[in-house]
């Protein structure tokens, strides 16, 4: 597998190798100090990783898994496979965005499924920047006490702006705005303690000079409509401006209502009443900007003169930061680095704005901390010619997708439709992610050291060699009332990969259909330790792999809840025709208050022996070859059934569609499951939504539906 960042050249040297003695992984230091470093400012350190041992061990990532990404980076030289004669060395590189301590963790994982993972413990502090940002002189570290502004540093005239700008720690006296409406006692406010009345406000009936201009015209009618400001005329210069007036999109909040609805006060031609309304209409500088690709180019990039493409628009932003995308075709291929934007498809449906780039090429490359939002529009055919991400690629940013859809676009890599790594990627709205291919892993979208957050989202018809439709490495997944269905992967999770996880929230999900031909058909999970984390109200149906035909858990470890959820119909040509819990050390997984039914398999259920799993309150039935539940005594925590779970509906057709898998009201599942306070520390809730005792499948529990 391809890994975004983490793959880097090894480094020899010479040793003996010792080929009589197992593989032993280990690391020059088990902490690294790098000290305190300005903001603004990097150090790095070396760790030098060996095999003390004998034969050979393969390094598969050393990446950071506790910290800030932003803060920490790490780089990798040296061989892959380390025998008694070679090393690899890590370079730790810390640049603090931020003062304060930063402790962070990297992980160092081996193909040996003998030799755990490797730990070691950074720790670094970010000082005062010594860096003169705003070229006055000072930095921070000198004193400096608003390095964003060169009318402020130790020694500098005081100005009316309410600010220290001499840096002695006090504001004077006439610099203040008591009442807070941004005028001071030096810039002409006449009455600082009502936030009502300084230069330029509008007159109200107070009987005040609310404009401080010298003059009180609270009771004249000066445009003779038949109101004043005292009978709350809003525009007392214009007499088709009263309360009642009819509203129209005129540039005047004719009612009086506070909001007028076309008004362009700042003249940047941006109006309330259109399409993507002005965002700052108070600043001419800030307003949307528009696109049609197919006018003729040298537009204004306003609703009526709008840039011919997105490139002409993200080089005419103003402070909105916001693009407004008419009906078209946009085979663009965009660099995005500058902070934040938004697309907004308007055409409203997605497929009437389609972004559809070059052979060779993929949509949206982002990078440097920035932010992408895209909305309402779609996603076909990227093609890039090496790399990740057929779609997007971000890198060390975040990705927003809101009801996009993200259709037949193929990686060399991984992410056939999205790849993002030390960022974030948020799917909602209803987004649509589907008949997607990577060359490697990540059949739709590949995250690394991020977090993944979905709502609503459907996947469908992805392909993969790892995590047909979605891989996770060392990332949080927060998942909730999503579909999967008929992706495959030719290796292990036929809809969902998980590599190593900092948090696991997996809810509401249905997966149906999906095919792998390694472990977990539905979803595998390899060394999945999120203690804190939960795979619940899950339905599992129809999905095939060679072990683990629904959910595998395989690695070193394996620790979270696995818990309400319903496996029926899936095949496995080996063990667990549902779940199988292969993983070493399972000390932290609850398998609890499940119903498998009629799955294929050597069982429906298979436990590894003595890996500390604990499986109770299980409902089994029906695995149609070998045991409904194979769990051994050790891993056994009681209550387990092997009964009939008597769903509402269910034909074994093979046809998950016309089931209806709730339980009967005198199925055995029903108010059989955990009481509250049962369970581990992190997870001891588990009632019914009507306060009833947990109902076993799907429909019980804190997720139940």
């Amino acid at each position: 597998m391809t890994l975004l960042l983490l793959a880097l050249p090894l480094a020899l040297t010479g040793c003996a190798p010792k080929e009589d003695a197992a593989p032993a992984l280990s690391a020059s230091v088990a902490a690294l100090d790098l000290g305190t470093i300005g903001v603004g400012t990097s150090a790095t350190g070396t760790v030098v990783l060996s095999n003390d041992g004998g034969g050979a061990i393969e390094i598969l990532s050393a990446s950071l898994v506790e910290g800030d990404a932003r803060a920490w980076s790490v780089a990798r030289d040296g061989f892959d496979a380390l025998s008694g004669d070679t090393v690899t060395t890590l370079t730790i590189t810390f640049a603090p965005d931020d003062e304060g301590a930063s402790p962070a963790q990297v992980q160092v994982r081996s193909d040996d499924p003998d030799t755990p993972s490797l730990y070691v413990a950074l720790t670094g502090v970010g000082g005062p920047s010594t860096a003169d940002t705003d070229g006055d002189g000072y930095s921070p570290a000198e004193g400096d006490c608003d390095d964003g502004s060169t009318a402020s540093h130790p020694g500098a005239d005081e100005t009316c702006d309410g600010r220290d700008n001499d840096c002695d720690g006090s504001v004077p006296a006439d610099e203040a705005d008591v009442d807070g409406d941004g005028y001071h006692l030096c810039d002409a406010d006449c009455d600082d303690a009502d936030p009502n009345v300084h230069p330029g406000a509008g007159e109200i009936c107070d009987d005040k000079d609310s404009d401080c201009d010298g003059s009180t015209p609270d009771r004249l009618d000066e445009d003779s409509d038949g109101y004043t400001i005292c009978d709350e005329d809003c525009d007392d210069a214009d007499d088709v401006v009263f309360p009642g007036a009819v509203e129209v999109c005129d540039g005047a909040d004719n009612d009086c209502s506070g909001l007028a609805d076309d008004v362009d006060a700042d003249g940047d031609l941006a109006s309330l009443c259109g399409d993507l309304p002005d965002c700052d209409d108070g600043d001419p500088t800030a307003f949307p900007v528009f696109v049609d690709p197919a006018v003729e180019p040298g537009g204004l990039g306003t609703a009526e003169d709008p840039f011919s493409t997105v490139a002409d628009a993200l080089a005419g932003l103003g402070d909105c930061r916001e693009v407004g995308l008419l009906p078209g075709t946009y085979a663009e291929a965009t660099a995005w680095s500058d902070g934040e934007v938004s697309l907004l498809g308007l055409a409203g449906d997605p497929s009437g704005v389609i972004f559809t780039p070059a052979e060779g090429a993929r949509a949206f490359t982002v990078t440097d901390g920035s932010d992408l939002v895209l909305s309402d529009l779609t996603l076909f055919g990227g093609r890039p010619s090496e790399g990740d991400g057929g779609a997007i690629l971000a890198t060390d940013s975040s990705v927003t997708l809101w009801g996009v859809v993200a259709s037949n676009n193929t990686s060399a890599a991984d992410g056939g439709a999205v790849a993002v790594a030390s960022g974030s990627l948020t799917l909602a709205g209803g987004c649509l992610l589907a008949d997607n291919v990577a060359g490697d892993d990540g059949g739709a979208v590949l995250v690394v050291a991020s977090v993944l957050s979905d709502e609503g989202t459907a996947w469908i018809g992805n392909r993969a060699t790892q995590g047909g439709a979605l891989l996770g490495v060392s990332s949080a997944l927060d998942l909730f009332d999503a579909t999967f269905d008929d992706n495959s992967a030719s290796g292990d999770g036929g809809a969902i990969s998980v590599e190593g996880a900092s948090a696991l929230a997996i809810e509401r999900l249905v997966l149906t259909s999906n095919a792998a031909t390694g472990r977990g058909g539905a979803i595998a999970l390899n060394d999945a330790a999120a203690p804190d984390g939960y795979l619940r109200n899950l339905v599992v149906t129809g999905n095939s792999a060679d072990e683990g035909g629904g959910v595998a858990f395989t690695g070193e470890a394996a620790a979270l809840v696995f818990a309400n959820n319903t496996l029926v119909g899936n095949t496995a040509s080996g063990s667990g025709g549902a779940v199988l819990v292969d993983a070493t050390d399972a000390t932290g997984l609850y398998v609890w208050s499940n119903v498998f039914a009629w799955n294929n398999g050597f069982d429906g259920m298979w436990v590894r022996d003595g890996n500390g799993a604990s499986v109770a309150y299980t409902l089994g039935y029906a695995t149609n070859s070998g045991t409904d539940l194979d769990v051994g005594s050790t891993e056994d925590a009681g209550e387990n059934l092997v009964a009939d779970p008597r769903f509402t509906s269910f034909t074994d057709d093979g046809d998950p569609t016309d089931d209806d898998l709730s339980l009967r009201g005198s199925s055995p599942g029903a108010d059989s499951g955990p009481a509250d306070g049962a369970g581990p520390a992190s997870y001891t809730s588990w009632s019914d939504g009507d306060g009833s005792t947990n109902d076993r499948g799907h429909g019980g529990g804190q997720g139940g539906w």
